[in-house]
């Protein structure tokens, strides 16, 4: 049986945002798909990595050590000296000394046909020991990040060649790419990344997000959400400055202006750090239990996807299409997604105006609604489903296996 080893930087538990839910879905398929599949990540409990063993029969691991000495280490590359403060904290991983050594211990225990790095932090050091041991390495692009890094202002758009240098370095460095979406592979190819790159996008088990209609019923009650209100839904990790953005804008924008017009509105916002208020109008639910998500996620009347930034695709919008919520979103929201405009989701032009009046738009048409709804979830069942996306892998693995 071929051994493959999944590393990220993210703890592996819990399971409360896009990227991770990514990699446990990407072990788990591997592993229902006969693959030995090791999962690695940074500082995790041993009741977390006990818990992700279960969902994905794979062997976990963790490099605590990394992130408390990563931290605290001078930059000493000439590359880093350049780098602005603020962007020399995700890539100290770069140049971490202790990072290398736990990533080199994990790759001499499982001895991996293959290596799989998630996003590109971890790659400049799990490159190199890769090419020490002839083992092939593949990364998985969630985000483009001279693209996210900028929009976000993590790096000012002055250091944006650097980025764009480092990041086609880092990934012409590998045996194979990954992106999320089209877009993604045309931004990379355009900075010179020549690797192979096969596009594998996001995705969910669509049957986890069936929810019979009296689940949500009874969890809309446990919250005192009426049977005539209309919820508006939105989720996030507040760890990540766009869903901040786009949480301040619903709350301070959006449904106010709403309101004024629907008095049975409600707006639903869900995610880690969000604080636990259940307000007559605005309800906040920190994360979730995995196993309880989509059923609060379920209580939803109509998705609301105000980015104004970010990188990859939005989970999000998979997860509303699929339990058959009606979405608005704006174009950085929907970007790199297989969706069309008052078909599948409603696209604004603008995270304001035009926001509020496609919003209005379609909670006064049902029958609109009711077409997306069904577009929505046929979309995601036969395009969408991880058990329909990841099959790339395979094919991915298969010819690296073979050109050993």
């Amino acid at each position: 049986m071929k051994r493959i080893l999944i590393m990220t930087y993210h703890p592996l538990y819990p399971v409360d945002h896009g990227a991770i839910i990514r990699v446990i879905e990407e072990a788990k398929f591997l592993s229902e798909n006969g693959f030995e599949v090791h999962l690695a990540g940074s500082r995790t409990s041993k009741e977390g990595l006990k818990k992700v063993k279960e969902m994905t029969n794979a062997e976990v691991h963790s490099y605590p050590l990394s992130l408390v000495r990563s931290g605290i280490l001078l930059m000493l590359n000439k590359i880093n000296k350049s780098l602005s403060r603020k962007f020399s904290n995700p890539f100290s991983y770069w140049f971490s000394p202790p990072v290398k050594y736990d990533i080199a211990n994990i790759i001499k225990k499982v001895k991996p046909h293959i290596i799989q790095c998630e996003f590109i932090f971890l790659s400049y050091p799990i490159s190199k020991i890769a090419r020490k041991y002839g083992i092939p390495l593949v990364i998985s692009e969630h985000n483009i990040e001279f693209v996210r890094l900028v929009k976000e202002g993590v790096v000012s758009a002055e250091r944006e060649e650097e980025l764009k240098r480092f990041e086609r370095d880092l990934c012409n460095s590998t045996n194979f790419v990954t992106t999320v979406s089209e877009d993604d592979k045309q931004k990379l190819r355009t900075i010179g990344v020549h690797t192979p790159i096969e596009v594998i996008p996001n995705g969910i088990d669509y049957n986890r997000y069936q929810i019979s209609k009296e689940v949500r019923e009874e969890t809309r009650r446990k919250y005192g959400i009426r049977r005539e209100d209309v919820v508006l839904v939105f989720h996030g990790t507040l760890n990540y400055r766009p869903n901040v953005d786009a949480n301040k804008i619903l709350i301070n924008y959006i449904f106010p202006e709403l309101s004024k017009r629907y008095e049975n509105l409600k707006l639903l916002l869900i995610g880690p750090r969000h604080p636990r208020e259940i307000g007559e109008k605005v309800i906040q639910l920190p994360a979730i239990p995995f196993d309880e998500f989509p059923e609060h996620l379920s209580m939803g009347d109509i998705g609301v996807v105000p980015l104004m930034a970010g990188s990859g695709t939005r989970l999000k919008i998979i997860e509303y299409l699929a339990l058959g919520i009606p979405t608005i979103s704006t174009e950085i929201g929907a970007e790199g997604l297989p969706v069309t405009d008052s078909k599948d989701i409603i696209i604004a032009k603008d995270a304001k105006e035009d926001f509020v009046e496609k919003t209005i738009k379609l909670l006064e048409d049902k029958e609109l609604q009711e077409r997306m709804r069904e577009k929505g979830k046929k979309l995601v069942r036969e395009k969408l489903d991880w058990n329909v996306v990841l099959r790339k892998y395979l094919e991915i693995y298969s010819k690296l296996l073979a050109q050993k």
